[in-house]
């Protein structure tokens, strides 16, 4: 009897082991920066998708995400909302957690200091607005542009990273300050990005 009820006990032990493997359940975390010409930054506004699941968390402050109760498999990390591309990260998680998944994402700046010089260049400077769904446009904002030889774009909700406006704006800031003075600053819509 005692042979039967230790078999017993050792069988449900194995089962239970087996049943826990086979159901097992693990964590995906890390960081995300992103490389704008020389400089390294944590993202403001990017999100991270675990694809095959459909599964989006947000970045903290520190560019930090975390996925729990991840099975084993093939999977495709999505950073999207930093870039006019999509960044795809294929892995594979086996039988353990992966909690230092660094991502650095190259970020294409279609506007920076580069594409402000050769817009002013060809005499076609922008101030830049990062905007919603609906453009909104101000009555003075063509005295604006008519005066300052400027012109006002609205990439609406699908801008490019921050930083890549900023330092288009700021460039042109510079050239507006040098011809006209601070006087334009006093007239120029409060939406632009930099100001």
């Amino acid at each position: 009897m005692k042979t039967l009820y230790l078999f017993i006990t050792l069988f449900l032990c194995l089962y239970c082991v087996q049943a826990q493997t086979r159901h097992e359940h693990y964590m995906i975390s890390g960081t995300v920066k992103v490389v704008i010409t020389n400089d390294t930054i944590i993202p403001d506004n990017a999100v991270v998708e675990l694809e095959q699941i459909r599964q989006i968390t947000e970045l903290d402050s520190m560019g930090f995400f975390q996925f729990k109760g991840i099975k084993p498999g093939t999977y495709k990390l999505k950073v999207h909302g930093y870039s006019s591309t999509t960044t795809d990260t294929m892995f594979v998680l086996k039988a353990t957690s992966i909690t230092v998944l660094n991502l650095l994402v190259v970020s294409n700046c279609e506007v920076n200091e580069e594409k402000a010089k050769q817009d002013l260049t060809e005499n076609k400077p922008r101030l830049l607005i990062s905007g919603g769904i609906t453009p909104i446009v101000y009555s003075k904002q063509y005295a604006f542009e008519k005066k300052y030889g400027v012109k006002y774009f609205d990439f609406g909700c699908s801008a490019p990273a921050t930083e890549c406006i900023l330092s288009y704006n700021q460039y042109v800031f510079e050239y507006l300050d040098t011809k006209y003075g601070k006087k334009w600053r006093q007239e120029v819509r409060n939406d632009v990005v930099g100001l």
